[in-house]
């Protein structure tokens, strides 16, 4: 057996609709799509965030979105923790802040 790279990064979430109600746990094949829903949530988080503090500036490439999506999965966990280790500057806690 050998996984087929064609048909790109198998990822799964709930990103896709905005409201509480609809969101059910599925496979995120569109990137476009993907990318725009993750985009929504970074705008509508800076519009809520208000003046207080920096807006987020978020370049979602392949890894910050997988990085994103894990995020929100352990997050939605009962007793989920997560222990981000990296270099500091690289964006884990503004990705953190967004899963959020």
């Amino acid at each position: 057996w050998r996984p087929s790279l064609e048909a790109g990064p198998l990822r799964y979430g709930d990103v896709l609709r905005m409201s509480a109600e609809g969101r059910c746990y599925e496979q995120l094949q569109d990137e476009q799509r993907l990318g725009k829903a993750l985009s929504d949530y970074l705008s509508d988080y800076n519009v809520h965030v208000g003046s207080s503090t920096p807006p987020l500036r978020v370049v979602f490439f392949e890894d910050a979105i997988d990085h994103v999506l894990r995020i929100l999965r352990v997050s939605q966990l009962p007793y989920g923790h997560m222990l981000l280790v990296g270099t500091p500057g690289c964006g884990g806690r503004s990705l953190c802040t967004l899963a959020a």
